[in-house]
């Protein structure tokens, strides 16, 4: 009985250290515009929106996960949405959004953000708007970078910020979005596990080791 309530015991505590504690969501990287100049372009095809940046000069700043600083890239995003435009009231919806966005210097990828399943919400009479995206919520983000560690991130999320939207944003009568031109700005974020997480997982790992072999020691014991 002793050896039996030992393991059960001893299993509780290990479990109780091992169970990850909640995720740390760190935004490791963000960029600006490094002019004034509209470089978005979202166009309407009729039977879908697409949204484009060529070349754009940013500054790109890693804030984590890599070599921390200001970095002068070019951004560049291809996007689309073959949803329909929802009037929320506020705002306009458009769900449904894939594609890719990419900062470079022309040889160094400081940072490709592959997604599909992102949401836009653009006001008509405010002239902004948003693009945001979390894999915690059917969304599926990948990036990759040269320069940033991005091998320790679970759990992602983006969030584009849309200025100057001109014409003001509407609904076309065949259901998607009005053409316009914008500034943009973002940030990049994912979620790591806290340093104390992998110290209790090992802990737990090393009290599961010590009871497994206090138990054969003790049915030895028996058995003789």
């Amino acid at each position: 009985m002793r050896i039996v309530n030992f393991s059960i015991f001893t299993m509780a505590a290990t479990l109780s250290l091992a169970t990850p504690s909640l995720a740390v969501n760190t935004t490791f990287a963000q960029f600006t515009q490094q002019s004034s100049e509209r470089v978005v372009n979202y166009t309407n095809s009729g039977t879908s929106n697409a949204m484009s940046v060529v070349d754009a000069p940013t500054n790109f700043v890693i804030n984590a996960f890599g070599p921390l600083g200001i970095y002068s890239t070019l951004l560049n995003i291809q996007a689309t949405s073959s949803a329909f435009i929802t009037d929320t009231g506020p705002q306009f919806e458009q769900v449904g959004w894939s594609g890719f966005y990419s900062f470079t210097n022309g040889t160094t990828n400081y940072l490709t953000v592959n997604f599909t399943n992102a949401i836009t919400d653009i006001s008509g009479r405010g002239g902004a708007g948003s693009m945001f995206a979390t894999s915690l919520f059917g969304a599926t983000i990948q990036y990759t970078s040269d320069v940033i560690d991005v091998s320790q991130i679970a759990a992602s999320d983006f969030a584009l910020a849309f200025s100057g939207v001109t014409p003001p944003y509407g609904i076309d009568p065949n259901g998607f979005g009005t053409p316009f031109t914008s500034n943009i700005a973002g940030t990049f974020a994912g979620e790591v596990p806290e340093p104390s997480q992998w110290a209790m997982l090992l802990i737990g790992f090393g009290l599961s080791g010590l009871a497994m072999r206090k138990r054969r020691t003790n049915l030895a014991s028996v058995a003789a």
